[in-house]
């Protein structure tokens, strides 16, 4: 409520306390007759203005069945109210039936008809928080105070009125007072728990309940005392409680769930014990004064102590409950703090609790290791699937780490795709070395994701602590030194940390900084690789593989650097220069050699920029470069994390004229169906089902199956084949006999620089005319 309507609210809750009090003396100053009927025709309007009020509020948009409910029975019981004071003002006019009390009078039934509606309109619209326990001990809180005040009014009123009651009286002189206590404690009970939520049709609702069930004590004794029935404040408080349940009906209702379930703290949550200790206060007056209790006041003092201890019962089992219901909380608390929330695994929390202990406890015959592992193109599946799938993997993954260690083993999450496990007793490197080769051969199992079959492959650092002491992050740092080594030579890698090597701890960071200049400095130079005819021995084509030329380093491959690359996001840049070098070279050579082919490998990461189609015609542009002659190598790993959006744009880039090569097949496990749907001119053998060929081996044998497998697939639907690193002559012969079109490799040349390829299609131009 702001600071207006606060005032506003005062001020209308003064202009009806003094209507109550100037009611009140008016009606002092008239017959009893003309009381009574100016008093019913008054509470008879109000009644009125309550029940448009209550009908209006049923009918309006935005609320639920039960809320219409409740405001529809407000509405029927300030209807009903206002018939029964009709009824009496009807009376009042054609006779005088309050002069014989030996009856109770239709209007009097009619308004006690409507006392009994009213509360549970109240509790209808009253949605509590809590369930069936909460509204239990609502029940018990409104016997309770009930049987209060019952005593309570029992003593000052109602035994005395019903000893000289007629016995048709009964119903006006026991009942009623009964109900309206009842009513009364109704209200007691939701003022308590509702009073938070400021003053509403609620708030207003109840406190009417209130003042109707103090004064119809007092009616009740004005009728036993022959006074009447309006005086001693009964006309001015029913005209004040009537007056409320109208102001109610034009308040707004309380938001469904905000009233509590327990009583309110502060002082509000003692109003509804305010009865029951009178009543007791009560009880001890009286047994001091007179030495015994009737029997009717007995039975309800054992009453109220059989429910205060009922209700006390209830908030043990309450309160034990909330215990377990806390203690459980918690427990997922502590649980959440130690762990991964997407994967369960310990944290790095847990993580660094357990290795410190771990390497407290070291004894000197065995040590400590902890195991590194990354996941090798992880960013490459969540640029193209998704982050979704991204954590489908990493629980994945999760779950195989926990396969592959030993039992006492401890599997954590650092952070992103950084896994690590801690090896708490290892009595060499070896047998950290063997935990983190199985582990990584648990992982490379084939995960259908997104409707795609991937491989998982990870590169491992290993540091070990074989004496007892020694501090977490100095062993984190080694392993993390051994990872790195394990990524530059090559993926699904173990490396272990050598001390020996005092240089490794610098040599990623010095690295790092270098590489984030290298592109501006200009220090990247494309290789090429020959690719043969294996029917002539010719080149016909070449794969351009970038190298970077360190200032101090030497030139390094792309092992050392490009999974940096990847981690700083100068992939994507640096492939689109690797692109326009090759292509520009490519134009210059098409001039010695005509129909060269030039093959550029894309990353994941190139092949996610929406511009991708556009960045390959300008260069084609800037070049002069054939279409015809460039082909586009994507891994089959990358163009299975999302066949149709890697569908689409292969499509695209064959629009320009380019070709499209599926380079490393055989280690994404590509079905038939996705090499129908994707635009591929030419497939690429990887070099692991290569080399065994010819080694007269078995797997000799599983290499050469693999090598006709992927022959006759391509035959089948019109591919190219390139076989890839080929090392000798005994396997380029065999590739040969199995009609393998083309190949690469060390076996024919290594990669050169530009100008070493130039040199070598000059030799052969040369051999070419000698013929």
């Amino acid at each position: 409520m702001t600071g207006t309507s606060r005032a506003g609210m005062r001020l209308r809750l003064a202009g009806i306390a003094v209507a109550g009090v100037v009611t009140q003396y008016g009606l002092s100053g008239m017959s009893r007759r003309a009381g009574h009927a100016s008093l019913a025709a008054a509470l008879c309007v109000l009644g009125a203005f309550a029940v448009a009020g209550y009908v209006r509020r049923s009918r309006a948009a935005g609320q639920d069945t039960r809320t219409r409910i409740g405001w529809g029975l407000a509405a029927l019981a300030s209807g009903v109210w206002s018939a029964g004071n009709a009824t009496l003002m009807v009376e009042g006019l054609t006779g005088d039936p309050w002069a014989d009390r030996s009856r109770t009078t239709p209007g009097e039934l009619l308004c006690l008809a409507a006392v009994l509606v009213v509360p549970v309109a109240m509790m209808v619209v009253a949605r509590s928080k809590g369930g069936f326990e909460a509204r239990l001990r609502r029940f018990v809180d409104v016997t309770v105070i009930s049987a209060a005040l019952f005593f309570i009014s029992w003593e000052l009123v109602l035994r005395h009125t019903l000893a000289g009651a007629a016995p048709a009286l009964v119903l006006t002189s026991l009942v009623a007072p009964a109900l309206e206590i009842v009513a009364g404690a109704t209200a007691l009970v939701l003022l308590a728990r509702s009073v938070a939520t400021g003053v509403n049709a609620l708030t207003l609702q109840v406190s009417s309940m209130l003042v109707y069930t103090v004064v119809t004590i007092v009616y009740v004794d004005n009728l036993a005392a022959g006074r009447p029935t309006y005086a001693a404040g009964v006309g001015g408080g029913y005209l004040i409680a009537t007056a409320l349940s109208a102001l109610a009906s034009r308040y707004p209702t309380p938001p469904v769930g905000s009233i509590e379930a327990e009583l309110t703290s502060g002082a509000w949550a003692l109003l509804p014990y305010v009865p029951v200790a009178m009543a007791f206060l009560t009880a001890v007056y009286l047994h001091a004064t007179h030495g015994i209790l009737d029997t009717v006041q007995l039975w309800i003092l054992l009453s109220t102590a059989v429910l205060v201890l009922f209700r006390q019962f209830l908030n043990v089992r309450t309160n034990v409950g909330l215990l377990h219901d806390l203690t459980v909380q918690r427990a997922r608390l502590a649980h959440q703090a130690q762990h991964d929330v997407l994967t369960g695994l310990a944290n790095r929390a847990r993580f660094t609790a357990l290795a410190a202990q771990a390497l407290h406890r070291a004894e000197r015959t065995t040590g400590v290791a902890v195991v590194l592992i990354d996941l090798d193109g992880f960013k490459g599946v969540n640029d193209t699937l998704g982050h979704a799938a991204g954590d489908e993997l990493l629980k994945a993954t999760a779950e195989r780490l926990l396969r592959g260690v030993r039992e006492g083993d401890t599997v954590a999450r650092l952070g992103g795709d950084e896994f690590v496990l801690l090896l708490p007793e290892v009595l060499d490197r070896d047998e950290a070395l063997t935990v983190a080769r199985r582990v990584l051969s648990e992982l490379s199992a084939p995960l259908m994701l997104a409707g795609a079959v991937l491989p998982i492959r990870g590169s491992a650092g290993v540091a070990v602590r074989l004496l007892p002491g020694g501090q977490l992050d100095q062993l984190l740092r080694e392993a993390d030194i051994a990872l790195y080594q394990a990524k530059g030579e090559g993926r699904n890698t173990v490396r272990c940390y050598d001390p020996a090597d005092p240089d490794a701890a610098t040599d990623r960071v010095s690295l790092t900084a270098d590489l984030r200049l290298a592109l501006h400095r200009d220090e990247f130079e494309v290789y090429y690789q020959p690719i043969v005819e294996l029917a002539t021995g010719l080149t016909v084509g070449c794969e351009a593989l970038v190298r970077w030329r360190h200032p101090t380093r030497g030139v390094l491959a792309p092992g050392a650097f490009l999974d940096l690359a990847e981690q700083l996001g100068l992939v994507a840049d640096l492939g689109n220069w690797v692109l326009r070098d090759a292509c520009r070279q490519g134009a210059l050579w098409q001039a010695e050699r005509p129909g060269l082919e030039l093959s550029v490998n894309l990353s994941a990461s190139q092949l996610n920029e929406p511009d991708l189609v556009e960045q390959v015609r300008a260069v084609l542009v800037a070049t002069g470069l054939n279409p015809a002659v460039l082909t586009l190598e994507l891994t089959e790993a990358v163009l299975l994390t999302d066949v149709s959006n890697a569908a689409k744009m292969l499509n695209a880039l064959k629009g320009l004229g380019v070709r499209i090569a599926l380079d490393d097949f055989g280690t994404g496990y590509s079905s038939l169906s996705h090499l129908k749907r994707l635009p591929v001119d030419t497939l690429k053998i990887d070099k692991s089902f290569v080399d065994p060929i010819g080694e007269h081996s078995p797997d000799s044998e599983n290499g050469e199956r693999v090598a006709q497998a992927v022959l006759q697939i391509a035959r089948t639907f019109g591919f190219n084949v390139v076989a890839e690193g080929i090392e000798d002559a005994s396997q380029a012969e065999r590739l040969r006999q199995l009609e393998c079109p083309q190949a690469q490799g060390y076996h024919f040349d290594r990669p050169l620089a530009a100008a070493g390829l130039t040199k070598r299609l000059q030799q052969e131009k040369a051999l070419a005319s000698a013929r």
